[in-house]
């Protein structure tokens, strides 16, 4: 047991993190359990709406003390008899709250018609081991088919030993709490060790479907809380993350423009994507165009009578419903490189380039349509003509079933991990209490397109679907019921947007002329192993600067080892080409990035070694060349610095400037086998030879 004193603390820091939870968000019905002594637990608080009940929430919060033992299955046990709505079993003590009960039974949260259309939780929070904890075992085992004498959660650590809580929150994950329902109402458990790392947890949130974390201080507690809030709100509704527009005048101000891609997954390959324009208020709530709360804080979806901005109709939860696919015409402007794919600086917008029927450059061949499934010519050709016209944007099949097949198809795939990013291009600010802003979004969705839309109006710039992406187009446009989901540009994105800083040059606006660019760059993640680097300076004249090819040995041989590209390409700058005084050193914009990951970790059971993406890179921002790269040179001898890095790094890497002289000069990586990578780099570097440097600042590299 923990020292009074030091359970005081641990339980101020608790409370202080729980009562900033609960008055940071809306949306979410929250009720509140406890241990009691030595056995079981009881509710404190039943289940209500944050909104209307906040101040009782946070009164019940601030009057939990620290006393007894943590008989976490027991506890979990009672609190899966409040779902069920069943008898009470622990929760007899006299603080509990009254309205968790009518007679001797729960009054269960998941018991009306409209519980069907929210998920449920448990968020378990605990300082130590169990303890007084085996009172329900026997019954556990009987639901779980469990057949050992006692419950044992599945790596054996002794900590985890002789308890049946990871084995209770797997019931709870598959278990039907309301059958009268549509759907499975089950409960999802979370786990957060305070000051406390257990396998027993993690094991538990694996088996309940829910995610581990662990806290030390309150910060970090604050943080595994709104990670966990921010999963559940994410898992309930079906949309990413969202873009909040940023203030060309102050970057650490935000503007109040909400954008949220969305998508609608399908048992089909074709999967439906939008984007939609949201406001954000001052109180943290999401309007609609008509001022009206977007979103219903009850449940956590979008209001049924919501509208979103560009469609001018009712679209609330709706995905193909308004948005930025409503805006979408039946006379795209799509691009791709019809010729050497592998070659740099593409202008896009050029007739070669441009998808039309008429470009005889887009040959079947590109687009994956197979000549032996039409042997006769005119077949073939018709062929082509309907997906190119579907790929720009008309209705072909009728899909609307307005009895129209010239009209708009309006389809935009899904951005199924696609964050979307705005970029301001220019200013009006003549009236200062009106400036006027001319933002563009970007965003990627897994056809294979990357889209950009004026954010003024919801219309699309253009697209741009790489060459090796073109073949997804056929894929989606068939929808065959047997064919196989495509994943396309579906992976994290970076914008650089810079301004010359000359004095000749004083205002916001980008302007090629005075040498202001926005570049973006952008992986694939489950669509294969490439990178992109787009130059859109120019919104309407695109120009693909460079691609690199991973896990391609013609192309570009240096990244052979090169797996899926998840991570997120990190824009940065080194010092490089100094000269041998270690001065006069060029600031090199670099993008730095993990090698990827490697699908056998989809079902690898055990450790792996050789894994695909087992590196690091640095590539010149500017043209895409392999500056320097770290990983085993046994495997790639273009490695700079010789790791042995044996598993794939699929996710950001980490650099950082710690001496503040505008060069980043340390980076941080982690494989996914939870191995921690640090390099630092040396700020007097004259090649790749020497850009590395080992724990007493002696250079390393090849």
């Amino acid at each position: 047991q923990t020292a009074a004193s030091v359970t005081r603390i641990k339980m101020d820091v608790m409370k202080e993190a729980a009562v900033d939870l609960v008055n940071e968000f809306d949306g979410l019905n929250i009720g509140l359990m406890r241990f009691d002594g030595s056995s079981g637990g009881y509710v404190k608080h039943h289940f209500s709406d944050i909104e209307t009940d906040r101040t009782q929430i946070v009164s019940d919060i601030n009057a939990l003390t620290a006393n007894g033992n943590t008989p976490l299955t027991e506890t979990l046990w009672e609190a899966h008899k409040y779902f069920l709505g069943g008898s009470v079993e622990y929760g007899t003590n006299t603080n509990r709250d009254s309205a968790a009960v009518s007679s001797s039974n729960y009054n269960s949260p998941v018991a009306d018609s409209d519980s069907s259309c929210q998920n449920n939780y448990v968020v378990y929070l605990t300082d130590g081991q169990p303890y007084s904890d085996s009172g329900k075992d026997t019954v556990i085992r009987g639901l779980t088919n469990t057949n050992d004498t006692t419950c044992d959660h599945s790596d054996g650590t002794s900590d985890a030993d002789n308890t049946c809580l990871d084995e209770l929150s797997g019931y709870m994950a598959s278990y039907d709490y309301n059958d009268d329902l549509d759907g499975t109402q089950n409960v999802i458990t979370h786990t957060i060790g305070f000051a406390i790392d257990m396998d027993l947890l993690e094991q538990t949130a694996i088996d309940g479907n829910g995610t581990y974390h662990t806290a030390n201080s309150s910060q970090e507690l604050k943080t595994a809380f709104n990670e966990i809030i921010l999963d559940i709100l994410s898992n309930s509704t079906t949309f990413t993350a969202p873009a909040v527009s940023v203030n060309a005048y102050n970057s650490l101000q935000n503007r109040d423009e909400l954008y949220y891609a969305i998508f609608e997954p399908n048992i089909y390959p074709r999967w439906t994507g939008n984007v939609k324009k949201y406001r954000i208020n001052s109180d943290g709530q999401v309007l609609d165009a008509n001022d009206q709360l977007a979103i219903e804080p009850t449940t956590g979806y979008f209001k049924s009578e919501a509208e979103s901005y560009w469609g001018n109709v009712s679209d609330g939860p709706v995905v193909k419903k308004g948005g930025a696919s409503s805006q979408l015409t039946n006379s795209r402007n799509v691009f791709t490189v019809s010729g050497n794919a592998a070659a740099d600086n593409h202008n896009l917008n050029t007739t070669a380039n441009k998808i039309t029927d008429g470009n005889a450059a887009i040959t079947v061949e590109l687009l994956g349509i197979d000549e032996d499934t039409y042997p006769d010519p005119s077949d073939l050709a018709d062929a082509r003509t309907l997906l190119i016209s579907w790929i720009l944007g008309t209705d072909v099949n009728d899909d609307n079933e307005n009895s129209d097949k010239t009209d708009a198809n309006n389809y935009m795939a899904d951005p199924l991990h696609s964050r979307p990013i705005v970029v301001t291009y220019s200013a009006d600010d003549t009236d200062p209490d009106n400036i006027i802003l001319e933002d563009v979004l970007f965003t990627t969705t897994n056809d294979g397109a990357f889209h950009a839309v004026d954010t003024s109006n919801g219309q699309e710039l253009f697209a741009f679907i790489p060459q090796d992406l073109l073949p997804n187009q056929l894929d989606y446009f068939t929808d065959d019921p047997d064919g196989t989901r495509r994943y396309g540009l579906d992976g994290p994105m970076t914008i650089w947007r810079e301004e010359n800083d000359a004095s000749d040059d004083p205002d916001v606006n980008i302007e090629s002329a005075e040498g202001d660019h926005v570049y973006a760059y952008f992986g694939m993640r489950r669509g294969g192993n490439n990178y992109y680097a787009m130059d859109v300076t120019d919104k309407t004249n695109p120009k693909l600067m460079w691609t690199i090819f991973g896990d391609n040995e013609t192309d570009h041989p240096d990244f052979k080892d090169m797996g899926q590209t998840w991570s997120r390409p990190i824009l940065s700058r080194v010092n490089w080409d100094c000269d041998t005084n270690g001065e006069n050193c060029t600031s090199k914009p670099v993008l730095f990035f993990g090698g990827g990951y490697d699908t056998v970790h989809d079902n690898a059971t055990n450790f792996t070694t050789g894994d695909k993406g087992a590196a690091i890179y640095m590539v010149d921002a500017l043209n895409g060349d392999l500056l320097w790269s770290a990983g085993d040179q046994d495997v790639n001898s273009a490695h700079n610095l010789d790791l042995e890095i044996k598993n794939s790094i699929p996710g950001d890497v980490t650099v950082a400037d710690l001496n503040g002289d505008g060069a980043d000069d340390i980076l941080f990586a982690l494989d996914i086998q939870g191995n921690l990578w640090r390099i630092d780099f040396n700020s007097e570097s004259q090649m790749a030879s020497d850009f590395a440097q080992d724990g007493s600042n002696n250079n390393t590299g090849a």
